[in-house]
Parts: C-alpha cells; structure tokens; sequence
C-alpha cells in the first residue's frame, strides 16, 4: 500500500504486486533501466545508464505505476479536481488517455495549498486501480473539514466510478497503530515486522555524552512479536550526531555522522559524514556512499546508490520560485559519483 500526497513527493510502504518499484522521486519501470520520476513541473523519464533525461511530460506530477507499456500518473490540481493520465511507452509517452475526476466537496485541493491536506492510497487488481482518498482543510474560524472517497479507474478505456464521498472526524483521519510497548523509554527512528519479530532502529546516548561532546549509536534490536521477549541486538553505527534515512523499499538503513561534515576532498572522494548503509533484517554493513547534502530519498539498486537531493530554490518559467532538485548516481564499488540529473531545469 501507498500513501501520497500533494507536495514535492512522497512514497511509503511496501511495493505492491504488479507495481514498478520505487526510486527517489518516482518509480523504475519493468526493465530497472528507466526511473520515472517527479521533475518541478511535470514527470521526467531518467536514463540510469547516463543520467539523461530522455523525455518530459507536464501533464501530471505523480507517476504511480507501470503496466505493460503504460505509464499511469496523477495530475494534482489546487482545485477540487485530479486526473489520471495515461502515457505510451513504446512512443515517447503518448497520452493514451487523461480522465477528470471531479467527485470531491468544493472546500478540497488536490495539490496542497495553505491550511489543506489531500493524500491517497491505491491498490491494482488486474485491470482496475482503486484509489481511497482524504482530504482535510482547517480554519481559524470553526472546527477542520475532513472528508474521504473512493475511485475505481479502468485502466484500459480510464473509465471512473466514484463513491460519494463522506465526511469524517478529524479524529479519524490517519489513525495511528498502537505504539508497541517495547518502544516506552527508547528513541525509535525506524521499525517493522518481519518474520515473526518486531525490529527498530534505536538511537541510543552513550555513558558520558554531553552537551557540546555528544556520544550516540544505532542499535538495531529485535523482539519476538508474540513473546515480546529480546532476541537480539546488533549495534551498527556510533557517532556524534547520528541521523537515519530509510531506504524507499524498507530493505536497507542509511546512517550518518552529521557531527562530521568534513566535506569531499575532491569532487570525487569518499567525504566525512558519508552514508554507512546497513541491512534492515540483520544490521550488516551493506555499503558506503558518499553524503549529498539535502538528500531526501535514496535506494541501493545493482552496484548504484541514488539520491534526490534538495539544494536552494529555483524560479519557474512564471517566475514562481521552486525548490531545485538533483537526482545523484553513485559506483557502489569506486564510491564516485557516476552522474548527477538536475530536475525540472
């Protein structure tokens, strides 16, 4: 299941069946040799091997999944109003079709304004794509507007059937588990179930830390889920200031020494403060990548690590400031940087 919402990008949880897997900002498509991904204004197809971005579509923001030789996408709107397109891989991303779905209340924006949220999940079954969806808007002068639907699109003829939508609570909207009771007095950074067990990333401050001589480490620990007994505990990074980034697939722990910013020697060295990647199932060192400063999003695929960075802000051809964004392919065996896409350019 995926949740996604009206910013720059967002993709959590696991990939589902049928579905490209995920990459920093967007999706690979069946053959790992294309990411499809988020680009300022439109949707970007990336080629891996190079880095170039081979075509440019402004027609949608969110690419969602591939199909055969589909790509589908969301275009956002700051209206109450979205579209699913679409587009032929096999030439260039023809749009094969753009559907309008329009059944949301007036007070919805699809496309995250001031003071409103819109997020959505979806799940395919063979040739449907249903989409479950919440909206909320809050005000200074009364009580927040929260409302949630579901839209079943064809994806052959991008037919809609939509449900009425129905108001709720804000209480109700995103309800969170439970926090497991093994979590009380410790700092969770990252956690989930595998197995049988309860795993979590643990930042832990060491005897003798201090303000202004800090001391930490990450422990990855493990709990029997029915037991609540600890199986086992595995310490994988200390440092000064530790910070984690979760791989997009949940696979692998990307952590850092923030303490420790260096920087690169040369445009081509292993800087401070670099990446030490661990498996998220036993805690071993998987790899090193150099740090890109403001990486958001990063994943290991083959023998590349990539990441999407966020560094200043651009302006648009309306003159609307953005922020830039630059995707980074990095040699898992050189640690060099192979090469670096700027986005929405």
């Amino acid at each position: 299941m995926r949740w996604l919402f009206g910013s720059w990008i967002l993709l959590v949880g696991p990939a589902l069946v049928s579905a490209a897997p995920v990459f920093p900002g967007g999706i690979l498509d069946t053959t790992g040799r294309t990411a499809y991904v988020r680009s300022g204004e439109g949707i970007a197809a990336i080629d891996l091997a190079r880095g170039d971005i081979v075509w440019h579509r402004r027609e949608a923001q969110v690419p969602l999944l591939v199909a055969g030789e589909r790509l589908y996408a969301v275009a956002l709107n700051p209206a109450n109003k979205l579209s699913i397109l679409a587009f032929d891989l096999a030439s260039k991303a023809e749009n094969v079709f753009q559907t309008e779905v329009t059944d949301f209340p007036r007070w919805v924006s699809t496309l995250d304004q001031p003071g409103k949220e819109f997020r959505f999940r979806w799940v395919r079954e063979q040739r449907m794509l249903t989409m479950t969806w919440h909206a909320q808007a809050r005000s200074n002068a009364g009580p927040a507007k929260v409302a949630t639907g579901r839209v079943t699109i064809d994806l052959e003829s991008g037919r809609v059937k939509a449900e009425a939508p129905r108001a709720e609570t804000p209480e109700t909207l995103g309800t969170t588990a439970e926090v497991p009771r093994q979590f009380e007095r410790l700092t969770v950074r990252w956690h989930a179930h595998r197995g049988g067990q309860l795993m979590a990333a643990v930042l832990e401050e060491l005897p003798g830390s201090k303000a202004g001589d800090r001391k930490q480490r990450f422990v990855l620990r493990t709990w029997g889920s029915r037991s609540g007994k600890v199986a086992e505990s595995k310490e994988m990074l200390r440092g000064q200031q530790l910070t984690l980034l979760t791989d997009l697939d949940e696979k692998y722990l990307w952590i850092r020494d923030a303490g420790n910013n260096g920087g690169p020697k040369s445009p081509e060295s292993l800087p401070a403060g670099a990446w030490t990647v661990f498996s998220g199932v036993d805690g071993s060192e998987v790899a090193r990548v150099p740090w890109v400063p403001g990486a958001t999003s990063a994943t290991l695929i083959g023998r590349r690590a990539y990441q999407l960075a966020i560094s200043g802000r651009r302006l648009t051809a309306e003159g609307k400031p953005v922020a830039r964004h630059t995707l980074h392919a990095f040699d898992l065996d050189t640690g060099k940087r192979v090469w670096s896409c700027a986005l929405g350019e």
